[in-house]
């Protein structure tokens, strides 16, 4: 099984995503400069021909499995250390979520 380490800058400190396998990490940015703007990037080897990416007017256009896990992770604490949910992702700060597929 392949394992890939993910690293990502994030309010001014390094964090870390393994992943293994075919598991691609998103990070999802909502509401942090403008209500409802929704900001997707997918993270990682598997994004190339990825069609999420991008910005997005509501969190209804999302995909609806993206949309369950970060109203999963909208209920989890943003204070550091944050703590990931298994399977579904991790909340970085108040408006940052990185989710798993």
């Amino acid at each position: 099984m392949l394992t890939v380490l993910v690293v990502a800058w994030v309010t001014g400190c390094f964090m870390s995503i393994s992943s293994s396998g075919d598991d691609t990490v998103y990070r999802v940015v909502v509401g942090e400069y403008k209500e409802n703007y929704v900001k997707v990037q997918c993270i990682g080897m598997y994004c190339v021909d990825n069609v999420i990416s991008g910005s997005y007017s509501a969190l209804e256009e999302l995909p609806q499995w993206m949309q369950e896990k970060v109203a999963l992770l909208m209920m989890t604490s943003f204070t550091p250390p944050t703590k990931e949910v298994e399977g579904v992702g991790r909340r970085i700060n108040p408006y940052t979520f990185w989710v798993y597929q």
